[in-house]
């Protein structure tokens, strides 16, 4: 007989490689006739650079960013050749035939599984880490870029990503607000784009279809597992 062990991870518990590896050790320890196969799942949250550039023989790259926090700290890239993927994906990203393509993880920059409980507050995470991310991608010359967004501990509308991309917030004063976070957004009364920077192309990979707004949207759905505390739903929705 042949299993097939295709875990996605369990947040803030085992990830999807360790689901698959001890349901082969376990299966495999009590019935020696069994074979199990793994092959670990993403939904676009965590592992989701490692288990893609995995299955096709990409490599990982390590990039200093700032976490949802501001806080240095390493994370990994995957990075791939385009040539390498099947051709129904290169079709469906309408990616060029060849050149490279980096997979970021988002839940690996401002991930909710990187905060202590305490630490979970959507007023002060911020996406600045993802844009910095990115910025790092362009550098290397990749021709795509596919974001995973899942998992993180942010819900900023990625005005954090913005502000690392070029994008400057400023007070009445024309001063910058730094590392802009919900909690930050009063005092912002101007938004200057005018030296937002230009990426490769760039694709989402997202499992759900939540609007920004409203009662299915981002902040009622998502707002109390990365620690919005009940009532404050409308407060952010509003800001």
């Amino acid at each position: 007989m042949r299993i097939l062990a295709a875990f996605d991870k369990c947040k803030d518990s085992l990830s999807a490689d360790d689901l698959c590896s001890l349901a082969k050790e376990r299966i495999e320890g009590r019935h020696p006739e069994v074979s199990v196969e793994k092959i670990p799942q993403t939904d676009g949250g965590e592992g989701f650079a490692s288990i893609l550039s995995c299955s096709k023989d990409g490599e990982m790259r390590s990039v200093c960013v700032s976490d949802s926090l501001g806080r240095t700290r390493e994370v990994q890239v995957g990075f791939l050749e385009i040539e390498k993927l099947n051709e129904e994906v290169i079709a469906f990203l309408s990616l060029p035939k060849s050149g490279t393509i980096a997979l970021v993880e988002m839940a690996s920059i401002v991930g909710l599984a990187d905060l202590e409980a305490e630490d979970r507050n959507p007023w002060k995470t911020s996406t600045v880490g993802v844009g910095e991310c990115l910025l790092e991608c362009k550098e290397w010359g990749v021709s795509a870029i596919l974001l995973g967004v899942g998992g993180s501990s942010t819900n900023d509308m990625g005005v954090g990503a913005l502000s690392a991309l070029g994008v400057r917030f400023l007070d009445e004063l024309d001063g910058q607000v730094d590392f802009p976070c919900p909690q930050t957004w009063d005092a912002v009364k101007t938004v200057d784009a005018s030296g937002l920077l230009s990426l490769p192309p760039i694709w989402i990979a997202c499992d759900v279809s939540n609007p920004l707004l409203g009662e299915n949207g981002a902040t009622r759905q998502f707002g109390p597992q990365k620690g919005l505390k009940p009532g404050d739903e409308d407060v952010l929705e509003n800001r």
